[in-house]
């Protein structure tokens, strides 16, 4: 304990003397009965014997008029004691809400406990001080900036939601060092586990209140399906982290809640292995779920596999031949290339059409893909030609265009196009459209405005990439199709055309209603690992599953320290501090009301 303001402990070196002065002054003269003035004499000799300060114990109002004084100057010296307070009078809570922090130790989570003694902190600050809530995840994010509304940081505080992500402090702590430097009495705290650190940091925190100590955990690392004859094949990964063996007991269950397959596995410290499962009944997905005692996270125990679908869809392709076309159509696993006259098209029996240097009216039936048309094609006006050199522009937003690596080409001829009003220029040099996508009375149709052969196109790394998102726009996977994306990214999938309007369901049951556009669903998926379902939201039919698995970095839990540096000891106190002085004055008054009592009674 120390005093704030220890300079009126002093003033009881004055005023405690004072009492005891008034006391020892003060004469009490009491009647006196006498038979003779001859007695005088002896009355007084024992009234000299009576000593100052011997009648100085026989009243209890001078000692409770003593306390009262005591109490205070103590309450007016303002008593504390050191504590995890706020020290500075501005200070930045750095709190991490990343998947390891859902780690549960005792009855808590991680994050729970950080918001607990944020919460215990906030009531130690005093009047004049503020804070600023920064929620440390996959993007730094100011909660609540340079408040001291005690009502609003502890809703602020409530409100922080753990994710599944991985936490950037080192933005987070560049984000707060930026905060603090145009107010030098300030203090960072972070509050987190510092697990899974992301190389050294170059910023500090000014104090690291570490959340968790254990960090045993065994989670699926991976899980995939393969298409093995009439049945599906189910692969997965056990990762173990943590200093003891463990017993894992793996359940395999399918899109109906049927459990397929039990079975115990036992993993040595700090130990990943693989098991398989062949020929399960076919599903429209495979959940498998673990339980292990001592696990300490159990939002990475279960992931879910879409199996692989096996039919393929049948593809015409008709036209010019072209070596490095029918190569790249090849690396789509799910077509089934035929190469024939174009005759053959009219007889149906076939998804998608890809015709090179198509002349003439097109086919009736089936999305089609269509390379440098002449003006003979009525639904694509060309109006002549051009050389292109240079950069290019993508919109991948579309996904025929997303992730493609794709910076320059070179072209010799360029069909100049009148881009019809069903199409979207997807990727153009200046003004020159080179491919156009959209649909088209009831069916898909992509253009390539230009002859391969003539360009270098095809000599470039992202062209069977480009072939493959083509195809797969063109002809989504029959059936209920599936599509793993990580927390957090913006997914892009490909429907069926004739659907308008979708419902997401999340792994919470919460329901969301997205509009497509051009049978194309772009969504950002939430921090929320699990398996979300999208269906048609007019026909209340399941048209696909979306698999969010937990990262594998945030099943590594074991905390971590993290460097801190100190404080500049002239702007701000050495540390936090609780004040008793309330404590004091309430004892105080205490005494003074007990004074008053025992003068009414006359003692």
């Amino acid at each position: 304990m120390h005093w704030i303001q220890p300079a009126y402990l002093w003033l009881a070196a004055a005023l405690l003397p004072a009492i005891l002065l008034l006391y020892l002054l003060k004469r009490k003269y009491q009647d006196q009965t006498i038979s003779s003035t001859l007695l005088w004499e002896h009355v007084l000799e024992r009234m000299e014997a009576n000593r100052p300060w011997e009648k100085l114990w026989r009243h209890l109002l001078l000692w409770l008029q003593l306390l009262a004084a005591i109490l205070f100057v103590l309450g007016l010296s303002r008593p504390a004691i050191a504590t995890e307070g706020l020290k500075a009078d501005h200070t930045i809570f750095l709190i991490d809400v990343s998947g390891s922090m859902q780690a549960v130790e005792g009855e808590m989570t991680r994050l729970e406990k950080a918001k607990q003694k944020a919460h215990q902190m906030i009531d130690r600050m005093n009047r004049d001080q503020t804070v600023t809530l920064v929620e440390v995840g996959r993007t730094p994010r100011v909660v609540l900036s340079q408040s001291n509304d005690f009502a609003a940081l502890h809703q602020a505080v409530d409100q922080l939601e753990g994710q599944v992500g991985s936490s950037d402090i080192q933005s987070a702590l560049t984000l707060a060092h930026a905060l603090i430097s145009k107010q030098p009495s300030s203090e960072i705290i972070l509050l987190g586990d510092g697990a899974n650190q992301s190389g050294d940091l170059n910023l500090f925190p000014h104090r690291f209140l570490q959340m968790g100590t254990a960090a045993e955990n065994v989670s699926i690392g991976s899980l995939s399906t393969s298409g093995k004859g009439t049945g599906s094949g189910l692969f997965a990964r056990l990762d173990h982290f943590g200093n003891r063996d463990a017993q894992v007991t793996v359940t395999v269950s399918n899109d109906t809640g049927q459990i397929l397959d039990t079975r115990t596995v036992r993993l040595k410290k700090n130990e990943s292995t693989s098991i398989s499962w062949d020929k399960l009944p076919l599903a429209g997905f495979y959940h498998v779920k673990i339980a292990s005692s001592g696990d300490h996270l159990p939002l990475d125990n279960e992931q879910w596999a879409i199996p692989q679908q096996t039919d393929k869809t049948r593809i015409l392709l008709t036209g010019k031949e072209n070596l490095f076309l029918s190569k790249a159509l090849q690396l789509v696993k799910t077509a089934e290339i035929v190469q024939a006259d174009r005759t053959r098209a009219t007889g149906g029996g076939f998804p998608v059409i890809v015709i090179n240097e198509g002349k003439g009216g097109l086919p009736e039936k089936g999305h089609l893909l269509l390379f440098n048309p002449d003006s003979s094609v009525p639904d694509i006006p060309v109006t002549g030609t051009t050389a292109v050199t240079g950069n290019v522009t993508k919109d991948e937003r579309h996904p025929i265009m997303n992730q493609v690596p794709l910076q320059q080409i070179h072209i010799a001829d360029v069909k100049k196009v009148k881009v019809p009003a069903w199409a979207d220029v997807i990727l153009h040099a200046g003004d020159t459209p080179l491919i156009l996508a959209g649909e088209h009375q009831g069916r898909r149709v992509v253009v390539f405005t230009f002859d391969l052969q003539k360009s270098d196109l095809p000599l470039q790394p992202g062209f069977p990439v480009l072939m493959v998102q083509a195809f797969n726009w063109l002809a989504p996977a029959p059936g209920i199709s599936g599509t793993q994306a990580e927390a957090g990214e913006s997914v892009k999938l490909s429907l069926p055309p004739a659907i308008q309007q979708v419902q997401i369901q999340t792994p919470d049951a919460d329901k969301e209603t997205k509009p497509l556009r051009g049978g194309v669903l772009t969504y950002t998926v939430p921090e929320r690992s699990g398996l979300y379902r999208v269906t048609d939201d007019q026909k209340n039919k399941l048209i696909h599953y979306l698999t969010v698995p937990f990262p594998n970095e945030e099943s590594k839990i074991g905390p971590q320290k993290v460097p801190t540096v100190s404080l500049r000891e002239e702007n701000t106190p050495a540390a936090g501090e609780q004040e008793l002085w309330w404590w004091v004055a309430l004892f105080s008054m205490a005494a003074v009301g007990l004074e008053w009592v025992v003068f009414s009674r006359g003692y």
